[in-house]
């Protein structure tokens, strides 16, 4: 009687013990499902080296109204480095025209998988459209910017967010992505647009 007590004694875990278990599995259950804040300055992956490289820009997918973003963000990024070679409007132009014939427009391409969630890799059809027009303006790399918002603060400036990407156009890999934010400027000027561009070149390039 006194071993088989003994026996059914050694085998129990104590309350306190179990409590503490079910304590640190909760707490990393919680961990694993905290939701992730995606903010201004937001980025994932790693912006990798591009000085000699050749990178496709292309042009913002959603502009929201902001005049002049793709220019300001050309200009910014032309100015940066002369050891990236940015394929910038003058080869937008003949890709558009020759839209049809490759089956991709550079000024509306389908982004919409981006606003489903972040991923590591782009798939069809979005994936061909970046592979044939880099391979026709014989680039390594691709910047995606794919959307721009603007908002008035409680100062009065304007600032604007781009949320842009940088892929491997051959295999399809998001090799980063970032949400950008500009210092603000008077609304209705180039101000904020050339402040976000300059801090877009900063954080690609400088």
């Amino acid at each position: 009687m006194n071993g088989l007590s003994i026996e059914r004694h050694a085998g129990r875990v104590p309350a306190r013990v179990l409590c503490l278990l079910a304590l640190l599995s909760m707490a990393s259950c919680g961990a694993r499902q905290a939701p992730e804040v995606i903010a201004p300055g937001w980025e994932r992956g790693a912006v990798p080296g591009l000085q000699g490289a050749r990178v496709l820009l292309l042009p913002v997918q959603d502009p929201g109204g902001v005049e002049g973003i793709d220019e300001e963000i050309e200009f910014a990024l032309s100015g940066a480095s002369a050891h990236v070679t940015w394929v910038g409007s003058r080869t937008l132009a003949r890709l558009t025209s020759e839209a049809g014939r490759l089956g991709a427009n550079p000024r509306d391409l389908p982004v919409g998988a981006f606003e489903r969630g972040r991923l590591d890799r782009i798939g069809d059809p979005l994936f061909g459209s970046v592979y044939r027009l880099a391979a026709f303006a014989d680039a390594g790399i691709v910047l995606l910017p794919l959307s721009a918002r603007a908002a008035v603060g409680d100062s009065g400036r304007e600032t604007i967010v781009v949320d842009l990407l940088l892929l491997d156009p051959r295999t399809g890999r998001v090799m980063w992505q970032g949400l950008v934010e500009g210092p603000g400027g008077a609304p209705g000027t180039r101000a904020p647009a050339a402040g976000v561009a300059e801090q877009i070149a900063e954080r690609l390039v400088r």
